[in-house]
């Protein structure tokens, strides 16, 4: 933080994006994918009250789980990320793993991925949309984690 402008801003638009199930190496879904938005991960705080005090003492706790949000292209291959997608939220014990890098996947950049224990997908996948609309048609998922890891690219 310098007090000027940065000139180091990037977009979303050369993201990597990708996945991976029980453990397994991750496969690149960017050509089906086109959001990933995370929230949650809020740490308990509590307050305590003393008698003399006219503030009360702040104490932080443990984190939250998080839950990454993924969009993506409704495509009907067996391979496809709809096929995995679904597989995983109907069997609650596949670890689904999403991994991705901001800036794309040149060594060094920094890329973030969902914990290899505990990260599930949540939410069901089936698609949706408008039949008035030009739109493709998309599918949203949520995958719950206990930790987003961030390192770089090798």
């Amino acid at each position: 933080m310098s007090g000027q402008q940065t000139n180091d801003a990037s977009n979303f638009t050369d993201a990597s994006i990708s996945v991976s199930i029980n453990g397994n190496a991750f496969v690149d879904i960017c050509g089906e994918a086109s959001s990933i938005n995370v929230s949650g991960g809020d740490r308990d705080v509590s307050e305590f009250f003393t008698a003399c005090g006219d503030t009360p003492i702040v104490l932080v706790g443990k984190r939250k789980k998080l839950s990454v949000k993924l969009k993506v292209a409704y495509t009907e291959g067996n391979a496809d990320t709809f096929a995995i997608v679904k597989q995983a939220y109907e069997n609650k014990k596949m670890i689904f793993q999403l991994r991705w890098i901001p800036r794309g996947t040149a060594t060094g950049n920094l890329r973030y991925t969902t914990d290899g224990t505990y990260s599930f997908v949540t939410s069901h996948p089936y698609p949706g949309g408008e039949v008035a609309s030009a739109e493709a048609t998309q599918f949203e998922v949520n995958v719950e984690t206990s930790a987003i890891t961030q390192d770089l690219v090798p």
